[in-house]
């Protein structure tokens, strides 16, 4: 059997490795930072009870208190 081999790297996200050279500045870096701290910040708010969790009536709470429009059907699974 032959050894594994652990699969290429993903390639650069233009949206924080503006330039694609699989690296980021340090103002790149910052924007990063900031997008963390957002999605950090949402989901803390989101999961209501605490748990680390957001189920399925947390999702549904943020994406209707988000005006997305989106059947409850989606959520049932």
């Amino acid at each position: 059997m032959p050894p594994h081999t652990p699969p290429p790297p993903p390639p650069p996200n233009p949206q924080f490795d503006t330039h694609r050279t699989g690296e980021i500045s340090f103002d790149e870096f910052k924007a990063l930072d900031a997008f963390v701290s957002n999605v950090r910040s949402n989901f803390l708010a989101n999961d209501k009870d605490g748990n680390g969790f957001i189920d399925r009536n947390e999702l549904w709470a943020a994406v209707s208190g988000a005006r997305l429009h989106m059947s409850q059907q989606c959520f049932q699974v």
